[in-house]
């Protein structure tokens, strides 16, 4: 149920789950002229990587 879309790259499957929502926290949005991608953590929680789906898609199709 948590899936969203099911991805093969190089044997390795990924399992993504989307969300969409109106408005993103401005803090969340990685500023891409500056770093490649944001790392962003609750309190006590697992850090989180955030990047544009087509900067993930590019370091995808360099392992085909």
């Amino acid at each position: 149920e948590e899936c969203d879309v099911r991805a093969v790259v190089n044997d390795k499957v990924y399992r993504i789950q989307c969300k969409v929502r109106k408005n993103i926290a401005k803090w969340m949005l990685p500023n891409t002229d500056a770093v490649d991608i944001q790392v962003i953590k609750q309190d006590r929680g697992e850090p989180l990587v955030v990047q544009p789906l087509s900067a993930w898609l590019d370091d995808k199709r360099d392992e085909l």
